[in-house]
Order: structure tokens, then sequence, then C-alpha cells
């Protein structure tokens, strides 16, 4: 009896746990042959037809790019321009209709930059930045640094204000000669970093605010402003603690930074400081992908700057922790010459 009793306790116990077993996410349709995307279009455009609001738009630029995708390029521009043409469109899918219409049927020169003024803060805007950027380039890097400038100025209560400052900042740092900006003549590179800056000063919570830092920093370095970058990462990279303390992100560039500030110390003479950061960035960054980078660097440091013990003992130390490093057999060689086996 007590059995029976038990049996039928669990069994009534099924439906509930059935009831809190977690739901499975529906799967993205996916359509691989050109029959299944036309009946997937088709689908998207009945769909639209029947949606009220941002859902139709949605539809419809689902359709659209299917209808793209096998060449029928009649339905996606109807498709498209009905987003576009569609207040109740969502923002960004009447931005993305707008960038895949200029991107097929318009005139690059002229179809990009109502897409930038008129949607700054969708990634369809980002993309159209990004090509016509060569449209730019092709008037001269005058035109081009002023254009983006202007859209600056233009855009600057919007998200892709700081995209422009840097876009401005990374061509300027490639270009050679002098550049007018802001009114005054200076050299290509004091440009850029003047870009550099106002975008970590200016936007402390920008997603390209570490890029610029880092990016700054080697601007000054080619400018052998050395102190100024070496205070530039120092600031940078004590912001770690504080971002472990909050719970913060950790910076993908704070290795990068520490390598870059350890070798600006060794050439500004500070060689037992740069040498030690060296050694160190393992401890710091054990999942560095420049941790056997930077035990090079202060092996080589180390020779060139006559320390030949210091330079043996990181020697044999780095061919104990690098086996597979592409500097294994240079530096092992060292150690070898350093005598013992290494």
């Amino acid at each position: 009896m007590r059995a029976l009793l038990f049996t039928l306790a669990l069994l009534s116990l099924i439906p509930s746990l059935a009831g809190c077993s977690k739901k499975k996410k529906p799967t993205l349709i996916t359509f691989l042959t050109d029959s299944q995307k036309m009946k997937g279009a088709l689908g998207y455009s009945a769909k639209a037809a029947h949606s009220k609001d941002y859902h139709r738009g949605e539809a419809r630029l689902r359709a659209a790019r299917l209808y793209l995708e096998i060449q029928r390029m009649d339905k996606a521009r109807a498709s498209l321009k009905a987003i576009v043409h569609d207040p109740k469109s969502a923002r960004r899918t009447r931005a993305r209709a707008a960038f895949l219409l200029c991107a097929h049927w318009g005139e690059a020169a002229t179809c990009l930059l109502p897409i930038i003024r008129k949607y700054p803060d969708t990634v369809a805007a980002e993309d159209a930045l990004g090509k016509y950027l060569p449209v730019l380039r092709r008037r001269g890097m005058q035109h081009l640094i002023d254009t983006l400038a202007m859209l600056g100025r233009q855009l600057r209560k919007t998200n892709l204000s700081d995209n422009i400052i840097f876009l401005m900042g990374s061509t300027l740092a490639t270009a050679q000669g002098t550049i007018t900006l802001g009114g005054r003549s200076m050299a290509t590179a004091e440009a850029a970093f003047a870009c550099f800056k106002q975008l970590y000063s200016g936007y402390p919570n920008s997603s390209l605010r570490d890029d610029a830092i880092y990016e700054g920093a080697k601007i000054l370095h080619r400018l052998h402003r050395t102190r100024e970058a070496i205070s530039l990462l120092s600031g940078f990279l004590g912001g770690r603690k504080s971002s472990w303390f909050f719970g913060v992100y950790n910076s993908h560039l704070m290795d990068d930074a520490w390598l870059l500030r350890a070798t600006l110390y060794i050439e500004s003479g500070n060689f037992a400081k740069g040498f030690k950061q060296l050694l160190g960035l393992a401890r710091e960054f054990p999942k560095s992908r420049l941790r056997d980078d930077a035990h090079y660097k202060a092996v080589r440091a180390a020779l060139a700057g006559g320390h030949g013990q210091q330079a043996c003992a990181a020697a044999r130390s780095f061919v104990k922790h690098y086996p597979r490093s592409r500097y294994h057999s240079a530096v092992s060689r060292i150690a070898t010459r350093c005598g013992g086996r290494p």
C-alpha cells in the first residue's frame, strides 16, 4: 500500500516538474536553396501586409534581404522603398533599408551622406560612414578632414560623434605632411593626437576612449614626447584596479598599454623600471597574447644595454616558460651562449 501511494505521489509531481522546465528558444529559420528563400521572402511579405507599426518594417526588411540573395532586385527594391517611406518603421530599420538601397542602386557620393546625417544613432550610419571615407579620400586629405570635422560638429550630440573623431585621428595618423585643423596649420601627427585627445577627454563613456588613449600614446611616442606618453598610459593603467573594484569592464588594450609603457621607460633611459615591467606583464596579464613578446623584449633590451647577467637570466626563464613561442629558437641560442644548458 505504501509503495502504491509513493508511486502515485511521484506521478502527481510529473506535470509540475514539466511546467518548471525551461522552454526551448525558437530556432532561427534558415533558408538554403533559392526556392526556400523565395518562399521565405513571400512569407515575410505576407506577414508585413498584416502587421502594424515597426513589425511591418522588420518583416519587409527580412523579405528584402532574401530577395537580394536570389537576385529578385525588383521585389527587393520595392520592399526597401516601402520601409523608407513608412514612418511607423523603426529608425534603425529605415536606416538599414536606405543603406541597402544606396549600396545596390545609389551613387555613393550622393546617397551615403544623407544616411549619416539623418540616422546618426544607428549601425547603418556607421556603415555608411565607412563607405563614405573612400569617396572623401579621392577628393584630397584636406577635404576629407574638413568634411569629417563639419559632420562632427553637426552630429556632436549623437552616438556617431566619437566615431567621426576617431576616424579623423586614425586617418591623420597614417598621413604625411601638414593639415589645417580648427583654423591651425599643423603636422598630421600633431593633428591626429589632437583628435585622439578630444575623444578621450570629451567622451568619457565612449567605447572608443581606450583606443584613443592607446593610439594617442603611440602618436606622442612618434613625436618624441615620451614623458607625456608615459603619463597618459600610466593614467590609463591606473584605472585597472578601480575597474576590478567597481566591477566594470577590463579593457582589452591594457596589456598593450603596459608593453608600450615598459618600452618607453627603457627608451627614456629608465632601464630598471622598463625591464621589470616587461618581465611583469605575464604576471599582471596571465592570459595575454603578448607575454612572450614582452619577455623577448626584456632579453633584447638587457643585451642592448650591456646587462649580460640579467639578459642570461631572462633568456633561461624564457626558454623554460615559452617552448612554443616564435622567439624560442633565437632565445635558446642566447641562453646557450650564456653557458650551461638552456
